[in-house]
């Protein structure tokens, strides 16, 4: 019984067992699993470094190909890269449409979190403003809105100053309806139900249009002396009387002037 130690069944060494070379396999295929794990994230760590590499190192003005060229330790190297417009479209997309600073400068320019979110807020109502208003031209039911004065992100006078009151907020909501066309007046009405509906309102003078109402309808003169003289003699106090004659000789100018305070004419 002396010597190295013997299985009490088979009387083999425990190295030559075949539960023993079981063991040996199953360990062998375990860390031949760690190994492989092991270098896949290794892959992929290198892989994302070539990525960011190629990325920082490449220049602005060139444009992006299929391979970046870097230089480490005096050694050129070559690496594929694909596209940043087809690997990023939406971000690529982002940046171009609201002209946003590209990765490199925002490595040279560290913003804060309040600057960076200040310059891409300023960005993109900068870009939807220009696109509302060339939109707003287009439209005819608008000719009352001082297009030039619309902007994103910025509330209009007739709901910035308005109080908390029902009365005005009625008023307020009238109004702009009227700025953008949607308040439906007698013509509108016509227009709509020729065979149902007149055109001319209760005075029998004109179409019921919102010049007509705002500047010479006679059944709303009383509202009109009371409230008009104020408001052009405030204007005049500013602009001048010359300025005044020059620019609201009409009354479509008074009629725009008087639904959207924002005239360009003043």
């Amino acid at each position: 019984m002396g010597g190295q130690p013997h299985h009490l069944h088979n009387n083999i060494l425990p190295e030559n067992s075949t539960i023993q070379k079981r063991i040996e396999k199953t360990m062998e295929q375990i860390n031949l699993m760690k190994i492989q794990k092991k270098n896949g994230a290794i892959e992929l760590r290198t892989n994302f470094g070539r990525k960011i590499t190629a990325q920082v190192c490449m220049p602005m003005t060139e444009p992006i190909g299929p391979a970046k060229y870097y230089q480490h330790s005096s050694r050129p190297a070559t690496y594929p890269f694909p596209d940043c417009d087809k690997q990023y479209p939406s971000q690529m997309l982002s940046y171009k449409i609201y002209n946003l600073p590209f990765f490199l400068e925002l490595c040279e320019k560290k913003y804060s979190k309040i600057e960076w979110k200040k310059r891409t807020k300023s960005a993109i109502n900068g870009h939807w403003t220009n696109k509302l208003r060339l939109e707003c031209e287009e439209k005819s039911t608008l000719q009352n809105l001082t297009i030039s004065n619309l902007s994103i992100g910025v509330t209009h006078p007739v709901w910035a100053t308005v109080s908390s009151s029902v009365s005005d907020i009625r008023k307020a909501i009238t109004k702009s309806r009227m700025l953008t066309g949607t308040y439906l007046l007698q013509a509108h009405r016509h227009r709509f139900n020729q065979a149902e509906v007149t055109r001319f309102v209760n005075c029998r003078l004109r179409t019921k249009t919102y010049v007509h109402v705002i500047t010479t309808c006679p059944l709303y003169m009383n509202i009109r002396i009371a409230l008009y003289t104020p408001i052009k003699n405030f204007i005049v106090s500013i602009i001048s009387e010359s300025t005044w004659a020059t620019h609201f000789s009409n009354r479509e100018a008074i009629c725009t002037l008087i639904v959207d305070c924002q005239s360009s004419q003043i």
